[in-house]
């Protein structure tokens, strides 16, 4: 199994440490962020096999750091809106699944 290094932004503390134990019981390295300009951050100084970002995030919209990451990282980037859970476990999910298709 290939094992990813992730960045995830997503400010429901519940939600993300639900998200970061399931990606991690996979052997991926998980990078937590909850807010937009820390995910920003994280973002510009490591390079991501994969970025699962918020779009309802404090400081900074998830499209904006999006929009700014796309330009500088060759990362895939899933972005959800974590009003429902399904939403970030879906995107979760899709990590999951292409860690294992890589594998």
């Amino acid at each position: 199994m290939v094992h990813m290094n992730i960045l995830l932004v997503e400010d429901d503390r519940k939600l993300s440490r639900v998200l970061t134990t399931m990606l991690e019981e996979d052997g991926n390295t998980v990078a937590l962020a909850y807010d937009g300009e820390r995910g920003l951050e994280l973002g510009m100084e490591d390079p991501y096999d994969v970025v699962i970002l918020d779009v309802m995030l404090p400081h900074m919209d998830g499209f904006d750091v999006c929009r700014t990451l796309r330009g500088s990282m060759t990362s895939r980037i899933t972005t959800s809106c974590s009003r429902t859970w399904t939403a970030s476990m879906s995107a979760a999910r899709c990590a999951r699944t292409e860690s294992r298709r890589l594998s």
